[in-house]
């Protein structure tokens, strides 16, 4: 089995902090899963864990109904990236999902592909999350296994120094804390 992700090496967060709990705000654009093997493969589980120094805040898990109804949709839902321009511009490459290859069930087949699409969270915590452990739990024949990628929780930084008013008339869009305009 193979993990992907769009973003593949960190994540970024807009964390808001009122002096006594923090909301960190995060999208994981993608999460691929492979079957590079030679059998099939049943998938049992996808779970995220969110932390904050290795020290577990929050467990997310789709399994049963609710990962039967995400692998279900994900074909509708990624119908868009069979442009290749769109999916250059939405995962950074022409060919982060096969879609001839999506399965339509939790049983993978060689070849086949799987996954979740923009998945958000939104966590209140003391501290901002800073990583994210992805853990798929799946069957191949009838070993159970489990596969885990992790990937950091970064905390954005404005690298401009914004000194307002200005003089005439301006408009700022899409600043750095626009909690939406990322993900549109």
């Amino acid at each position: 089995m193979k993990i992907s992700t769009v973003p593949n090496d960190f994540i970024i967060s807009i964390p808001n902090d009122n002096g006594e709990m923090v909301k960190s705000d995060f999208l994981l654009h993608a999460l691929k899963i492979k079957n590079d093997t030679n059998e099939n493969m049943i998938l049992k589980s996808i779970s995220f864990e969110l932390k904050y120094e290795n020290e577990l805040v929050k467990k997310i898990i789709y399994c049963e109904k609710a990962l039967d109804s995400k692998i279900e949709t994900l074909g509708q839902e990624i119908s868009f990236v069979t442009c290749e321009e769109y999916s250059k511009l939405y995962f950074g490459t022409n060919d982060f999902w096969s879609y001839k290859n999506i399965a339509k069930s939790a049983i993978l087949l060689p070849g086949e592909e799987s996954g979740i699409f923009n998945e958000y969270f939104v966590q209140v915590h003391k501290s901002k999350i800073d990583e994210i452990v992805i853990k798929i739990d799946y069957l191949a024949g009838d070993k159970q296994c489990t596969k885990s990628s992790a990937l950091q929780v970064v905390e954005y930084k404005c690298k401009n120094d914004y000194i307002f008013p200005v003089k005439g008339n301006y408009s700022t869009c899409g600043n750095y804390n626009d909690l939406l305009g990322h993900r549109q």
